[in-house]
C-alpha cells in the first residue's frame, strides 16, 4: 500500500522521526479502512498480534494514531492535515536536534586546532646529559613556566637541589604565582633540608624515591635517569636525562604525578616524628 502513493524519499522522511515502513502501513490501514482493533490489523497484515500492539504503542506515542475511548480497543488514525503538521514539525526539531550535535562537535573540533596552532603545543624532544646542564636547562624551563610545576625526586634529590640553588628558582615561581606540588622522601640524611623546603612549599612524602620527573605546567616533561644518586657532586657526567614537549605526553604523566601525590603522606608529619625520635 506504501509503495503506492510513496517512495524511497517518503520512507527515509518517515526514518527520521523514528517511523518504520511497517508502523506507517498500519497508520494507512486505520486511515483508509477506518478504525480496528489489533486483531483486526494482525489479520490485515498477516504480522503477529503482539508485533502488531508494538507498531500501535509507537504509533500512537508519536500521535498518529489515537485508541477509541469506547470499549472495543480499537484505533483510529489522526487527520492527515494534522499528521503532516505533526511530522513536520517533528522532522524540524529532529533537523535542529542534528545541527546542533554538528555545531558542537566542530566547536570542539576549533578548539583542538587551536591547540595544536599554539606554539606550546609543538612536539620536541631533547637528550640532556650531565648534571650541572640538568641545572642550566632546569633555570630556563623555570622561567618559562607560568602555572604548574610539578615535581618527584628522591630524598637525595631534594638535598641537591636546595645545596645547589634550586630552591631559590622554587620561590620564584612561587612568587610569580606558580603552583608548585613536591614528592619526595624525608631521611634521617635530609630532616634539615626536608624542614626548610617544607617551611617554604609543603610538600608530601613517599618512601623510596628513585625517579626524577618535572612536568612543567602542561605541556613539558623532564624525566631523568639517575646514576649514584649518593653523590652530590653536581658534576656527574653519567646522569641523563629527556625534555619532551607534547602535551599529550604531558597529560599521561600529570595522571602518573596525581597517584603518588595522593597516595603519599604529609611530610611534615614525618618530618616531625622524626624529630621527635
Amino acid at each position: 500500500m506504501l509503495r503506492s502513493i510513496g517512495n524511497q524519499e517518503t520512507l527515509e522522511g518517515l526514518k527520521k522521526i523514528g517511523v518504520s515502513r511497517a508502523q506507517f502501513e498500519v497508520y494507512l490501514l486505520l486511515y483508509t479502512h477506518g478504525p480496528q482493533t489489533a486483531t483486526d490489523l494482525s489479520n490485515a497484515l498477516k504480522r503477529d498480534r503482539s508485533v502488531v500492539y508494538k507498531y500501535l504503542d509507537r504509533l500512537s506515542r508519536l500521535g498518529l494514531i489515537e485508541k477509541q475511548l469506547d470499549r472495543s480497543n480499537s484505533y483510529s488514525a489522526r487527520p492527515a492535515s494534522d499528521v503532516m503538521s505533526l511530522i513536520s514539525s517533528m522532522i524540524d526539531q529532529e533537523a535542529k536536534r542534528s545541527r546542533s550535535a554538528i555545531k558542537e562537535f566542530f566547536d570542539k573540533v576549533g578548539t583542538i586546532e587551536r591547540v595544536e596552532a599554539n606554539p606550546r603545543a609543538k612536539q620536541e624532544y631533547k637528550l640532556i646529559f650531565n648534571r650541572k646542564r640538568l641545572y642550566e636547562e632546569l633555570s630556563r624551563l623555570f622561567l618559562s613556566t607560568t602555572d604548574e610545576y610539578r615535581l618527584i625526586m628522591s630524598g637525595n634529590g631534594l638535598l641537591r637541589s636546595i645545596r645547589h640553588g634550586l630552591m631559590d628558582l622554587y620561590l620564584d615561581m612561587q612568587k610569580r604565582g606558580v603552583r608548585i606540588e613536591i614528592v619526595s622522601e624525608v631521611t634521617p640524611t635530609n630532616l634539615q633540608e626536608a624542614e626548610y623546603l617544607m617551611r617554604k612549599i609543603p610538600f608530601r612524602h613517599q618512601n623510596g624515591l628513585q625517579i626524577r620527573l618535572n612536568v612543567f605546567d602542561s605541556d613539558k616533561v623532564l624525566l631523568g635517569a639517575i646514576q649514584h644518586d649518593e653523590d652530590l657532586n653536581i658534576s656527574r657526567e653519567d646522569d641523563s636525562y629527556i625534555l619532551i614537549r607534547d602535551q599529550v605526553f604531558a597529560q599521561g604523566f600529570i595522571q602518573l604525578f596525581d597517584i603518588i601525590w595522593n597516595t603519599s603522606q604529609d611530610a611534615a608529619k614525618i618530618i616531625n616524628i622524626m624529630k621527635s625520635r
